[in-house]
């Protein structure tokens, strides 16, 4: 029903970017999106939250008088944001947020088969700081490619990263939102703290 168009941090880092839109079957014709919402990664950690929004929520937009003609929006929210809400997020920076779209209005009756959950109001969506992330794993690229290691060696903190990717994005196509919260987490901060430091030269400290 819901179709995000757009779903990320802006390239400056200052702002996220919000546009949603109703898209897809006739039958949704009469629908309209009746609230969007953001929740910080932070606030689920511990694996309890089963379904978004969450207690912590901010309301980005409200459509408290049931416009029905309110099939798309978007939203910019810029970093001064942030101290309004409940969040501990100083930032965008490491971050990853949650973007819960309500949709209200009118389906039919239908007598043909369609796919499960064509019919669900709620659409959740993921916006991360890819750059932090993807920064994280390219220092462990680069410490493949600089010629300073046996090519034959392991590297256990690339591959547990790498299997942390992996689990991380099956996480966020079977919606485990609190799964979502905890790799991320632990991708962050740990991989953060123990990737290897890419300092000129060989960059291995020889």
């Amino acid at each position: 029903m819901v179709t995000f168009n757009e779903l990320r941090i802006g390239e400056n880092g200052s702002c996220i970017i919000i546009d949603a839109e109703i898209t897809g079957l006739e039958i949704y014709k009469n629908m309209y999106i009746k609230s969007i919402s953001l929740d910080y990664y932070a606030d689920i950690i511990d694996g309890k939250a089963q379904s978004l929004p969450g207690s912590k929520s901010y309301k980005l937009y409200d459509n408290q008088y049931d416009d029905d003609s309110v099939r798309r929006k978007r939203i910019s929210v810029p970093e001064s944001v942030l101290p309004l809400t409940k969040f501990s997020a100083e930032g965008f920076e490491k971050g990853l947020f949650f973007v819960t779209v309500v949709c209200d209005g009118t389906l039919p009756a239908v007598t043909m088969n369609f796919a499960c959950g064509f019919d669900d109001t709620v659409k959740i969506g993921v916006i991360a700081d890819w750059q932090s992330f993807y920064s994280i794993g390219m220092q462990y690229v680069s410490r493949l490619a600089n010629g300073c290691a046996d090519p034959c060696l392991k590297d256990p903190g690339f591959e547990d990263f790498i299997l942390q990717w992996n689990a991380l994005k099956l996480a966020i196509n079977t919606c485990n939102w609190p799964m979502v919260a905890s790799l991320w987490d632990k991708l962050m901060m740990v991989h953060a703290l123990n990737a290897p430091a890419v300092v000129g030269g060989c960059g291995c400290g020889r």
